[in-house]
């Protein structure tokens, strides 16, 4: 009892240490603990450094993946995190030229989605935190600028020549700000009027280009004076510049996102670097991007399309393209550190029940602890179910109001909606245009601008629909602008736009989870022109989830308070009564049987007495029944030798029980099993020949076999329905074997063969041993043989050797594939037998080649056995040629050159005489 007391809190600790390690490193856990794969979710931005390796920001902005170029995993950092050290949701993503990574870290409150934090901060190359470069709190009584809570200070960041550029508005007016990486100070650039940047990129340390939501490049210089890039382009073209970046040169680059190209400006004239098309046809499916970097004369960008990272040189040559990480193999180990974590802690956590419940309980505790120890648990389990059902019933209804809710303004707003103006927007530069801004006032006043409590955190979008894409056409707070590509609209816009219907569901894309509902916008004719959008961001389930169970905690802790008060109560009354009982029970248990209870009372308790009379009697006689059967058990003789020796239990089994049956024999045997264990301890050994046997042993088993013994490695199985049977089963055995070999690959591990043994034959079955001890056991000489075709395998190089009763006792042998091996006489036997290779389960293309050869391999045969060797030696070689591998005709070759070179032998006959056991 001391023990357990000392050993109980050791284990806890154990498991709460495994159990954080584990939730706090869960994110690198796979699926499938065998696999290296990673799928990107939601890539959004990407970048490389100087030694070309990969920076990737995914899963809804909230992590951040370093690989190399062969998209082999190097570290993983997630976010959606608000300690100094961690990041939220990553905005934008810079290298310098030491490989440092910069993130413009954004957070959010809770409670409302508005912007709390803005933040630049700095990783090392192996992913550590270093420091803050600049940060921005925000606190809403402090502010009175409402823009501020949406968007925050920070416009746009970009990195050149190691100084760290980032754009802020200050009011009405925008500032570019030039930090040195390696120091504190920074300095301001420039300010002017607002820009409404997307993007920047610096052309010189004094002079910036951006791009904006009207389908334009500008330049700002240090004076703060604005001029726009003219680009020369058909008259009917429409352009939305929106990624923009310089490469060493100074040369402007910019991302369209109506052709979805990447151009070089040269002045007024722009040249087409990147495709989209040209990619299309490459990689066979679409291609869409938005953000793209210039480094070291390479693009790289995220096919937001396909989830996967694309980089090109500056002509438009496809230099990598990453559609699924992998781990290295420090993560896969780390990731089976986190797998094994997870799986102790599961087993501690089931331990430590059953100590609480089959160790603790069962010692000399008061009933009342006992009692607590088990009822509470079920009670908060308990009360946790009903009042999560109540809350899940709950929950589907309010989610289902606020679904109908939603869809009636956007039903009643697609009305108000002017169709015939939708059309008008139909280019960037359509952007703050009288009828963009009569739009927006028109979404605006559809959820009252946002003023109510109840409608506080809807937002409204109007979609066109475009050459197979959804685009952005007008948003309420116009952060996308006009033609932006949204390449997750989901069958709700599709069934909206062309089966006219108003659809309501939840939304993924990029930024997270959405409420919405679509519906229908019609011009004068009555025809669809667009699709309006009404939403609502996801994170209210969170919120609710929270409240409800803090209130389900609460309310829990309130009745398990009465809940104790009044069962200490009872409990102490119930004791009182239960005195007799308990010295009773105690005396029982220190052996004297023979107790009996005086029943004096006429109740529940004095049932309880009558009852433990009855039952000690029972037990007395159950204890008696319980020994003979440990003693039968203590003789054991495996389960199947019953069915044979038709014995109903095992306590009918008498030494010397035996019985005579033909069956089939099967010997299996790993090969090179010594130098393989020899390099493993002996823990690894039995774990190796475990994991070997859980995958062939099922199979002798469904297909009718039972295993009689474990020869260290080996196996020795019976079948005694059909050859059959046993050779399905051989060939499935080889088959695992070559599956079970992949997953070695994969782990490192050196792949194993093994060589297989069948024979058709009496034997006998019976028990043996003496008094004492006996086992069941097969006596035969059908047995040794088996086992002696399993040893010619490797002689042969054959992974199924079939003596020639097998083939006689299947009724249509030519369902499987075989060639004759050889004639032998085997040490100690007088008659020769027939030996076959049944190929079948051989690797495809070795089964292929073993197919191919099969008629020149058979008349070689028939050839030597009629002396004709120089015909036959001719044959061998050709199936040499075109199987190399091909043992056994080397075998015959050897065997003819030595007969032609000494002659062939008076009673030669073709049997080969094995010496060796």
């Amino acid at each position: 009892m001391r023990k357990t007391y000392i050993f109980t809190p050791i284990l806890v600790f154990i498991f709460f240490i495994l159990i954080s390690f584990t939730i706090f490193n869960s994110s690198i856990l796979t699926k499938n603990p065998f696999t290296a794969e990673f799928n990107l979710f939601f890539p959004y931005f990407a970048q490389i450094d100087s030694k070309d390796n990969i920076y990737i920001v995914d899963n809804r902005l909230r992590r951040l993946i370093k690989t190399d170029t062969n998209g082999k995993i190097l570290w993983i950092i997630n976010g959606g995190k608000r300690e100094k050290d961690s990041f939220y949701e990553i905005w934008g993503l810079e290298v310098d030229s030491h490989d440092r990574i910069y993130v413009y870290n954004f957070v959010k409150n809770l409670d409302d989605g508005t912007v709390e934090k803005e933040e630049i901060k700095r990783y090392t190359p192996d992913g550590k935190f270093d420091k803050n470069i600049v940060e921005y709190l925000y606190k809403k009584e402090n502010n009175t600028n409402k823009d501020l809570f949406y968007d925050g200070k920070i416009v746009a960041l970009t990195l050149k020549k190691d100084f760290l550029y980032y754009l802020t508005k200050e009011d009405d007016k925008n500032i570019l700000i030039r930090k040195d990486i390696d120091k504190t100070n920074e300095e301001k650039i420039f300010t002017t009027q607002t820009l409404e940047a997307i993007n920047i990129a610096m052309i010189s340390q004094q002079e910036m280009a951006f791009t904006k939501k009207d389908g334009k490049i500008y330049k700002v210089n240090k004076n703060g004076d604005i001029s726009t890039i003219e680009i020369l382009t058909n008259s009917n073209e429409n352009i939305y510049p929106y990624g923009l970046d310089c490469d060493s040169k100074n040369n402007l680059f910019y991302c369209d996102l109506i052709d979805n190209g990447i151009y070089r400006l040269n002045g007024n004239d722009r040249q087409i670097i990147i495709s989209s098309l040209r990619l299309k046809d490459k990689l066979k499916n679409n291609v869409l991007f938005k953000n793209f970097k210039i480094t070291n004369d390479k693009a790289i960008f995220v096919n937001e399309t396909n989830n996967n990272i694309i980089i090109t040189d500056l002509s438009g040559n496809i230099k990598t393209l990453l559609n699924k990480l992998h781990f290295g193999l420090n993560l896969i180990v780390f990731n089976y550190l986190v797998w094994i974590c997870l799986i102790l802690s599961i087993i501690i956590f089931i331990f430590l029940i059953i100590i609480v419940y089959f160790k603790i309980l069962n010692k000399r505790l008061s009933i009342i602890l006992k009692q607590l120890l088990v009822f509470i648990p079920l009670l908060i389990l308990s009360i946790f179910f009903i009042f999560n059902k109540i809350y899940s019933d709950f929950y589907a209804k309010y989610e289902k109001e606020i679904f109908y809710k939603i869809a009636m303004l956007s039903q009643l707003g697609s009305k108000i909606i002017d169709g015939d103006k939708v059309e008008l927007v139909n280019s960037p530069s359509s952007y703050l245009s009288d009828n963009y801004n009569f739009l927006q006032s028109k979404m605006s006043e559809i959820i009252n601008e946002n003023k109510d409590e109840w409608n506080s955190q809807l937002y409204c979008i109007i979609y066109r629909y475009h050459e197979g894409m959804f685009y952005i056409t007008v948003d309420l707070m116009g952060f996308y602008g006009v033609m932006f590509p949204y390449i997750y609209a989901d069958k709700i816009h599709k069934k909206s736009f062309f089966e006219e219907k108003t659809e309501f569901g939840i939304q993924k894309d990029y930024e997270g989870d959405w409420m919405v509902s679509t519906s229908p916008i019609k011009n004068s004719n009555g025809e669809v022109v667009g699709v309006f959008e009404v939403g609502l961001n996801y994170y209210i389930k969170k919120e609710l989830n929270s409240i409800f169970f803090k209130n389900i905690l609460q309310g829990t802790m309130f009745t398990l308070g009465g809940y104790l008060s009044i069962f200490l109560i009872f409990a102490f009354i119930l004791l009182f009564s239960l005195k007799n009982l308990r010295d009773a029970v105690e005396k029982f248990s220190n052996g004297n049987m023979s107790v009996i209870i005086k029943v004096r009372s006429n109740d529940e308790i004095g049932d309880l007495g009558k009852g433990f009379n009855i039952m000690s009697n029972q037990i007395k006689d159950y204890i008696n029944k319980i020994t003979d059967i440990n003693k039968a058990q203590s003789r054991f003789v495996p389960q199947e030798f019953l069915t044979f020796l038709e014995k109903d239990s095992i306590t009918s089994m008498n030494l010397g029980d035996q019985i005579q049956k033909k069956m089939t024999i099967l010997f299996s045997d790993i090969r090179s099993f010594t130098t393989l264990s020899e390099m493993m301890t002996p823990k690894e050994n039995f774990d190796f020949l475990n994991s070997y046997l859980r995958r062939v042993g099922p199979i002798i088993r469904k297909n009718n076999g039972f295993i009689d013994k474990y020869i260290g490695d080996g196996i020795m199985a019976l079948f005694p329905q059909s050859c059959e049977n046993a050779l399905i089963s051989s060939i499935e055995m080889q088959k695992e074997v070559s599956l079970y070999n992949t997953h070695r690959k994969k782990a490192n591990f050196n792949p194993i063969s093994i060589g297989i043994g069948l024979h058709y034959g009496n034997l006998m079955l019976g028990i043996i041993g003496e008094e004492e001890r006996i086992e069941g056991t097969v006596i035969s000489d059908a047995v040794n043989l088996t086992a002696r075709l399993e040893g010619l395998t490797k002689k042969y190089d054959c992974q199924i050797i079939v003596s020639e009763d097998i083939l006689k006792n299947i009724a249509d042998n030519s369902k499987y594939n075989f060639r004759f091996v050889d004639m032998v006489k085997v040490k100690g036997k007088k008659n020769s037998i027939n030996i076959f290779e049944i190929f079948d389960g051989n690797p495809q293309n070795l089964f292929e080649l073993k197919l191919e050869t099969k008629h020149n391999f058979e008349t070689a045969l028939v050839m030597y056995h009629s002396k004709h060797f120089t015909e036959s030696k001719e044959l061998f070689l050709k199936v040499l040629n075109t199987n190399p591998l091909d043992v056994l005709s080397k075998i015959y070759i050897n065997r003819i050159n030595f007969l032609l070179k000494n002659g062939v032998p008076e009673n030669w006959n073709g049997v080969e005489q094995l010496d060796e056991k």
